[in-house]
């Protein structure tokens, strides 16, 4: 076994103390250990600190705009030739993800169709449509939920909020995005329920305008204000004799104001509270077909 070869520091202010150490400690040809010259170099770089650093700062903006000067006429000359590349590697990439959509949906059919419907009757998120949708209809987050959305009842008459589905939200915003010409489902205006879709006069109002002679809309609404104000006076029960259904006994029952004397023999009286009696829908609807002088067709407007 060779001894292992030694040597002594030159310096009297080392570390080690003027004992032996090992030659790999020591550069060559030089007779002061290692850790004295880093100690050294350390204590040259703190003291030139200040000096150092502020020449690199002023070499560093004196040359920065000729390197950028180099950089910009660099990509002038070469200004075709990368756009070229990048158009074909985009290309390539482009073609390569198509691809592989492709056989991922070959192979995952089921899953990507139990996806779909999953979303699509999936409640819709605010913050994706409500920018959307805010113009034509009246929105809120969900009081319970802030992440869903909520839309009022198209229907004027119906107070209620509900959350609609992705679906529904998607197909209202392409049929406003559309021509009307090319409306195929009206407006597909939003509802709360299939009851107030048939309730609506203007649901599915663009069978009428495919016609050559649209008809004529004789539908008169009751001001909400007035429907409000007679509910409330009522207790939100159905006045009719037999009947007295409650909406409180019942929340999804639906409530009209009905005019006890027609609109069309005292127009006067059409905001008329006294004139004016709350009645379920059934009750509503037997009084204007078996009653003498409320059918539909005798109240029609002349215009």
């Amino acid at each position: 076994m060779e001894e292992i070869k030694t040597k002594v520091c030159s310096n009297p202010n080392c570390e080690h103390g003027g004992e032996p150490q090992s030659i790999t400690n020591f550069y060559k040809n030089r007779r002061i250990c290692k850790d004295c010259v880093n100690k050294k170099r350390r204590e040259d770089y703190t003291q030139n600190r200040t000096k150092i650093i502020n020449q690199s700062m002023q070499y560093y903006y004196a040359n920065i705009n000729n390197v950028k000067k180099k950089k910009h006429e660099r990509y002038l000359n070469n200004k075709d030739e990368i756009l070229t590349k990048s158009k074909e590697n985009y290309q390539e990439n482009r073609e390569e993800k198509i691809e592989k959509q492709k056989e991922y949906y070959k192979n995952h059919k089921k899953e990507v169709a139990s996806y779909k419907q999953k979303y699509n009757n999936s409640s819709a998120k605010f913050d994706l449509f409500y920018e959307k949708l805010k113009a034509y209809n009246k929105c809120r987050r969900d009081p319970n939920n802030p992440d869903l959305l909520q839309v009022k009842c198209h229907r004027s008459e119906c107070p209620e909020w509900f959350n609609p589905t992705t679906l529904q939200v998607l197909n209202r915003l392409r049929a406003l995005n559309a021509d009307i010409s090319s409306r195929t489902h009206g407006e597909s205006n939003l509802y709360c329920s299939d009851k107030c879709k048939e309730l609506c006069p203007v649901y599915n109002q663009k069978a009428r305008l495919k016609t050559k002679k649209p008809k004529k809309n004789y539908d008169r609404e009751v001001q909400p204000e007035l429907r409000a104000m007679v509910l409330e006076r009522d207790n939100y029960t159905c006045q009719r004799e037999g009947c007295n259904k409650s909406q409180k006994d019942n929340p999804q029952l639906i409530l009209h104001c009905h005019h006890v004397k027609p609109i069309n023999e005292d127009p006067i009286c059409s905001a008329d509270i006294d004139n004016c009696i709350t009645l379920c829908a059934e009750c509503h609807k037997w009084i204007h077909q078996n009653v003498p002088g409320c059918s539909n067709a005798e109240l029609r407007c002349s215009k």
